[in-house]
């Protein structure tokens, strides 16, 4: 990693050189700052890998609108009001498979539907689909340390993942 760090570095001082080479006066940046700047690229380039993972296995809205015979706008409409999970991203929606009881459709399971609730009802209008996914992917100590996701769909976690998602969901409320 601090190899990497380092090329980035070159690289940052490299362009920030030739792009100011004629008026040195103008702008010259510390070592420390450059570092701060490669640093604060490599974390932008890498945040959308980060919420993949955090999002696991995942269906685009577009396939779930075909195989569900769903308009992409009912499903918009839902997503907005927070009864399915997603994710937007550049050029996509993202919807956590792990929320569904068949993938094909857009059938929740029903701890999912109580989470996406508590979350909805508890933050108002705070409410961000990308706190419910953090949430998902993260160990719980009410789930002997297991993530939401993985256990959503097992009926004898059920009363653990609704205490969850409160606990989660005040937490962030404050």
């Amino acid at each position: 990693m601090a190899d990497a760090l380092m090329i980035l570095t070159d690289q940052f001082r490299e362009i920030i050189t030739e792009q100011f080479q004629s008026n040195p006066e103008f702008y010259e940046v510390e070592d420390e700052a450059i570092e701060d700047f490669a640093r604060d690229a490599a974390d932008e380039a890498i945040s959308n890998i980060r919420w993949h993972l955090a999002l696991g296995e995942c269906l685009r809205l577009e396939s779930i609108a075909t195989e569900s015979q769903i308009s992409r706008s009912e499903l918009e409409l839902r997503i907005s009001e927070g009864e399915l999970l997603a994710l937007e991203g550049r050029y996509d929606t993202f919807l956590p498979i792990w929320q569904f009881r068949d993938a094909r459709a857009p059938l929740l399971e029903e701890a999912a539907r109580e989470v996406l609730e508590i979350f909805r009802t508890t933050l108002g209008q705070c409410y961000r689909p990308e706190n419910v996914i953090s949430w998902a992917c993260t160990a719980q100590p009410e789930l002997d340390d297991h993530e939401p996701r993985q256990v959503i769909a097992n009926p004898t976690m059920r009363d653990g993942i609704r205490r969850s998602a409160l606990i989660a969901a005040r937490g962030l409320a404050t």
